[in-house]
């Protein structure tokens, strides 16, 4: 590959530098939901009004128990990790 073919056009650079900045804005967001999908699962805060948490996270969020238990897990991975950043 070439330089000429690498080179980014002006609308191109604009884009990915928008695309970097969401990245860096919400790069923990992930964690933060499997932290509060956790806690809600683990301490059963939906029981007042659903009867499963799975049932809680398809009503409220329309995401299914996979997606729920993936977002746990990557949450608990970097507490693992990172305990000073599970902390925040």
């Amino acid at each position: 590959m070439n330089d000429v073919t690498r080179k980014l056009t002006d609308a191109e650079r604009t884009r990915f530098f928008e695309l970097k900045d969401t990245i860096r804005e919400n790069l923990t967001a992930c964690f933060d939901v499997g932290a509060a999908l956790l806690e809600i699962r683990n301490e059963k805060l939906y029981r007042q009004d659903f009867d499963t948490f799975e049932e809680f996270c398809q009503e409220t969020y329309r995401i299914g128990r996979s997606s729920a238990y993936r977002l746990i897990e990557a949450s608990e991975v970097r507490a693992e990790l990172s305990p000073e950043q599970a902390a925040k």
